[in-house]
């Protein structure tokens, strides 16, 4: 069962270049703030990534600055993260048998590295209102080859109160605030 000691969060290339190319843009900038306040709140490892910085800049600036201390940037230039050695082998370290990903893009990166976390036995969860692709097709054709994967699909709310198990957790006023 998915918990706060078996869980980490996979945040994909969610760039300055590349985000305001993405459908519904606005909208999936303020779902991953709220995403990374409650999550640096449980303190999750996080690993990020950046797909081609010099031509696609670093990580959104206001995203960046929600990160937590347990948050680890790589860059990268092969579409799947765990097609870099170096992510693939923290990935691996981390030891965690859930991966939440968010990010972008749905259909290239995430997919990818979706089906490379299942070719290493991990359970995959993807949060649905923080992904993204330029065209809205072309993410829920990735979240329809995700489902036959087996990979879950869910919300950021529904997740949260998964792991939160009860009202009388420490976190739980903290976390609901966000998501009023």
């Amino acid at each position: 069962m998915m918990d706060e000691t078996n869980t980490a969060v996979l945040f994909i290339d969610v760039q300055e270049k590349l985000l305001p190319h993405i459908d519904q843009n606005k909208r999936l900038e303020e779902n991953l703030k709220t995403f990374l306040k409650t999550f640096a709140v449980l303190n999750f490892p996080v690993i990020v990534t950046e797909q081609y910085p010099k031509g696609l800049g670093p990580t959104h600036s206001e995203l960046k600055a929600l990160l937590n201390s347990n948050s680890q940037t790589y860059e990268k230039t092969s579409f799947s993260a765990l097609k870099d050695l170096e992510i693939e082998k923290k990935i691996e370290s981390l030891d965690k048998d859930y991966w939440i990903v968010v990010g972008i893009e749905a259909h290239i990166c995430i997919l990818q590295s979706v089906e490379d976390l299942c070719r290493l036995g991990k359970s995959v969860i993807v949060v649905d209102e923080c992904i993204g692709s330029r065209q809205l097709q072309h993410k829920k054709i990735a979240l329809d080859e995700m489902r036959k994967k087996n990979v879950r699909i869910t919300c950021t709310e529904s997740l949260l109160f998964e792991l939160l198990g009860n009202a009388n957790h420490s976190k739980f006023k903290e976390i609901s605030a966000f998501l009023r």
